[in-house]
């Protein structure tokens, strides 16, 4: 009886290791015996985990601690260039096709992970496209070509909206996806964010709200709450500003350099300099 019940034990905890457990098989064309970095996401930086090593038909197998019910984001490196991002769950495998370059990336398995191969490819290819009509824009422009630069740039532009849209049309039909993160910070050349409106916070509301159903412990639902909120506090007082109506300044009196004490209404129709200051100021 107590041979049994200890073996019950040792399956349950067994059981409990491999739900926080999660595997990347990867093979690699053309990478035989070669170093590969595996880096995870936290927040906003990415942290080198492990360096793996492929065998000679270029696999590799890697097991990485994830929490069930809370994915994160694991990248594949081959010195400074990324080959490929990876989401990855506890429990789940992902089975990874590539070569040496990060080309003709093949994802099976969690099926999050083959979304986000799925959504890493098509803003790959909308970067490129970005690229290519920058330099047709820029070299229209150093040439003086007016029309040329017209063109490109409301080719640019409506590259950006279309991505956008369908973005979003991704975020509604996706809800409960954790690829979401991927999208909403998302960013073309330039360091321009595709989400970089603060009437997208509501786009950030949305995702938090779906994401703390389905995975409540997740990291990253701080900050998607925080960004929300930040954009809606903003979007508050932009509205308040419009709303404001014009008044006069109080007729503060306050002392001079002189130490006489003036008001504002003495000053009309100069410029004034007003200097405000605490004692939290004052290097101590």
């Amino acid at each position: 009886m107590n041979k049994l019940f200890t073996l019950i034990i040792s399956v349950l905890v067994l059981a409990s290791c491999n739900q926080n457990k999660a595997v990347i098989e990867a093979n690699i064309e053309g990478a035989a015996e070669k170093e590969f970095v595996i880096k995870k996401l936290n927040i906003n930086k990415q942290e080198i985990v492990d360096t793996i090593k492929t065998d000679a038909s270029g696999y590799f197998k890697f097991k990485a601690d994830v929490i069930k019910g809370n994915p994160d984001f694991f990248y594949i490196y081959k010195g400074d260039k990324k080959l490929a991002s990876i989401i990855l769950n506890g429990g789940e495998k992902v089975k990874l096709k590539l070569d040496t370059l990060g080309n003709n990336l093949s994802v099976e398995g969690y099926e999050e992970a083959v979304k986000l191969a799925e959504s890493e490819k098509t803003f790959t290819n909308a970067v490129k496209k970005f690229d290519s009509l920058a330099v047709v824009f820029t070299n229209a422009k150093a040439s003086g070509d007016t029309a040329a630069e017209r063109a490109a740039n409301l080719k640019l532009g409506s590259l950006y909206v279309k991505y956008k849209q369908a973005a979003i049309k991704s975020l509604y039909q996706n809800p409960k996806s954790i690829t979401n993160v991927y999208l909403l910070y998302q960013k073309f050349p330039g360091e321009l964010p595709v989400f970089g409106s603060n009437m997208d916070g509501l786009l950030f509301k949305r995702v938090y709200d779906s994401l703390a159903v389905v995975y409540p412990e997740s990291k990253y639902l701080p900050m998607l709450k925080k960004e929300s909120e930040d954009r809606q506090k903003y979007n508050d007082m932009a509205f308040k500003m419009m709303g404001a109506t014009e008044t006069s300044f109080p007729d503060i009196q306050l002392p001079d350099i002189n130490g006489k004490f003036r008001s504002l209404t003495d000053l009309k129709g100069k410029v004034i300099l007003l200097s405000f200051w605490t004692v939290s100021d004052v290097k101590q």
